[in-house]
């Protein structure tokens, strides 16, 4: 008999975790402290596997059937569902860093650029007057060591950018 919305919704927690099976190795996993956990269990290449598709109210029973079928298919394409899932992750990742680094070097190549006027330049105050932060360093002086101290971190990200 296939899982319904309704049995997850009045699932209770127990003393131990237990499962509610859907179909394809798909189950909800209800924890002792109340949680519903959608797991889905595989076997590649003669070992046992287990992916994670979310908490139960945030992914519906429709949509982690979805993601089911979806691993399924990989499968019978003789790929593992959980590296191509981690792949994503990384992929998301690795953009978000690249935009954020872009971002940082379009600010800092303005901020560089930019003329002060004279009379900026001689009142004293300002990031283009020579004032220093707390450990001596001039405002723009600190700005570039954080942006070269971020691009070493993600060094590897400008080489994949390119």
């Amino acid at each position: 008999m296939a899982l319904a919305d309704l049995k997850i919704t009045k699932a209770k927690a127990r003393e131990r975790p237990y499962r509610l099976h859907n179909s394809l190795g798909s189950f909800v996993l209800v924890r002792p402290n109340g949680s519903k956990l959608w797991r889905q269990m595989y076997q590649l290449d003669g070992k046992e596997r287990l992916i994670a598709h979310g908490s139960y109210p945030a992914v519906s029973l429709r949509v982690a059937r979805t993601r089911r079928d979806e691993n399924h298919d990989r499968l019978d394409a003789g790929t593992d569902p959980a590296v191509q899932k981690r792949l994503g992750q990384i992929e998301a990742e690795t953009q978000a860093r690249t935009t954020f680094l872009l971002g940082a070097e379009e600010y800092l190549r303005m901020a560089h650029d930019r003329e002060f006027a004279d009379a900026t330049r001689r009142s004293g105050t300002g990031a283009g007057s020579g004032a220093t932060t707390r450990t001596g360093r001039s405002a723009r002086g600190l700005g570039l060591a954080m942006f070269r101290s971020l691009a070493t971190k993600t060094g590897h990200l400008l080489q994949l950018r390119q």
